[in-house]
């Protein structure tokens, strides 16, 4: 090979080595700016619903002080508080059997993790006698309980309730609410609600759900001074919905200056995965086929539904198996259909978030 020929494969060589070079640079520039045009979508994705979620929250939170306000609840709250304490000699009687074999032949059945009934039926002969008028003894299934009207028991509170009762049911329909509860600020009892679930008719301030989100966030109200004050409890298992995941928002009813109730909502879950999923929009919001926002806890499980157990349920199932969930656990997401207080979500990116560190870097994700 002469000298010529020599320096010609020298030139092509390095001129070949310059172009992978300057290919790479450009494939690694081209790579660095698809992931900041990646990391900026989904930051304004992020930021965009996060936006919209304070505002629902803040939505619900005028809703059920304006509704404590409202003349009619205020009527409803003195109407429904005397009409249930109204019933204070009452004698056993055959009606008590009914309730006692809901518990047992009906609620037990359905919630089969109960392993004993007895602590959850009220001890209180009053709280037994309206739970058997419009629960035991309401002709219409279970989850349909609010479609009695009026008890044929012929009291007073019956009457109140046909009168109130399509008013305020009308609204929890209107706005989504899983339930809506009318609390006597002085025993704790919940002398009105929507669906009559296990829950109704007792105390929460002595009687089995003493010690729920639901009790505290009315105990909170009960003990305030604040006539606008609106309390907010984060999901929890709850026994009467059969430890479907809870979450409960109170307000105070005040009438002339004193606390005559307390006014509660029970959080629509599925208006808050509207929120979250984009109504299930996803490919248009340019999240793709597999990208998601979701709301956690401070115990880094899931607020909201995961999007593959709503389309791909069997892939989903697979990947717990995969990052070696419990069996139980599994069940529960089965059994309520949902993700909510039940996936973890224990990565670098949620434990930054609870350090109160925004960013956006590639990471394993929850699976």
């Amino acid at each position: 090979m002469n000298i010529r020929t020599r320096l010609l494969v020298a030139v092509t060589s390095l001129l070949a080595v310059t172009c992978f070079i300057l290919a790479l640079t450009g494939y690694l520039s081209g790579r660095n700016a698809l992931e900041e045009a990646a990391f900026s979508k989904l930051t304004s994705l992020r930021e965009s619903n996060a936006n919209h979620i304070e505002d629902y929250f803040g939505h619900i939170q005028k809703q059920v002080t304006t509704f404590s306000e409202s003349k009619m609840i205020v009527q409803s709250m003195r109407a429904f508080k005397e009409a249930f304490h109204a019933v204070d000699s009452l004698e056993h009687g055959p009606w008590e059997r009914s309730v006692l074999d809901y518990y047992t032949n009906e609620f037990q059945p359905r919630y089969q993790r109960i392993a004993s009934v007895e602590p959850l039926i009220p001890s209180d002969l009053k709280e037994r006698y309206w739970q058997n008028w419009y629960l035991s003894s309401n002709p219409n299934p279970t989850g349909e309980k609010d479609a009695l009207m009026r008890a044929s028991d012929g009291s007073e509170y019956s009457t109140v309730h046909a009168r109130f009762h399509p008013i305020i049911r009308n609204y929890q329909k209107t706005f989504g609410y899983y339930d809506i509860f009318l609390i006597d600020p002085d025993t704790g009892h919940i002398v009105y609600s929507v669906f009559k679930e296990i829950d109704f008719a007792t105390s929460l301030f002595d009687g089995p759900y003493k010690d729920t989100n639901f009790a505290r966030a009315v105990r909170e109200v009960s003990n305030s001074s604040n006539p606008g004050v609106a309390v907010l409890e984060d999901f929890e298992p709850y026994t009467p919905s059969y430890g479907a995941p809870a979450s409960f928002i109170a307000s105070p009813i005040v009438d002339n200056g004193s606390l005559i109730g307390v006014l509660a909502f029970q959080m629509p879950v599925d208006n808050i995965n509207k929120v979250m999923t984009g109504d299930g929009q996803w490919p248009e919001r340019g999240l793709g086929n597999t990208g998601e926002t979701y709301l956690i806890g401070s115990d880094f499980t899931m607020r909201s539904i995961a999007r593959e157990l709503i389309e791909a349920p069997e892939s989903y199932f697979k990947n717990l198996e995969t990052a070696g969930m419990n069996n139980e656990t599994k069940r529960d997401i089965q059994a309520f259909g949902t993700s909510i207080l039940l996936q973890p979500v224990k990565t670098d990116a949620s434990n930054a978030v609870m350090n109160g560190v925004a960013g956006a870097q590639i990471i394993d994700n929850y699976h």
